[in-house]
């Protein structure tokens, strides 16, 4: 990897940190833009168990903030999450016999129940068809 100076590897310290450690790991020379090695092969060795220990203090300081700041919302009554698509279950239930009688694509039964994302539609299929006792054909 060619870079101006160090500093230009990221303009954050957690980017820096990122960008060095998949340099470290991967086995990546460091070069500047003179031909000077900043980090070579024969030094970075020894620098991997320190570059993967600061990953990982920097990855558990940035989950940790996130942390708070869902609770610090929470406590503001203002973070609930992600809300649940609703579907009405009886028009589900009606596109699951088409879809299983070959009546229908997938595609179009996503397309009538306003779901658009593959794994949600089948999440809902499949608890329509433990409620009723039936198992989807795949």
């Amino acid at each position: 990897m060619i870079v101006d100076s160090m500093a230009a590897i990221s303009d954050t310290a957690v980017g820096f940190s990122d960008g060095i450690f998949a340099a470290v790991t991967g086995g990546i020379d460091i070069v500047d833009r003179s031909g000077r090695v900043l980090i070579k092969a024969v030094g970075r060795h020894s620098l991997v168990p320190v570059v993967i220990a600061q990953h990982l203090i920097a990855y558990e300081e940035r989950f940790r903030k996130r942390q708070e700041g869902i609770e610090r919302v929470k406590t503001k009554g203002k973070y609930r999450g992600r809300k649940p698509i609703e579907v009405d279950e009886h028009l589900l239930g009606r596109i699951k016999e088409e879809l299983d009688m070959g009546l229908i694509t997938v595609e179009e039964a996503m397309r009538r129940t306003g779901i658009g994302s593959r794994s949600t539609f089948y999440r809902k299929l499949r608890k329509v068809g433990e409620e009723s006792g039936g198992n989807r054909r795949e």
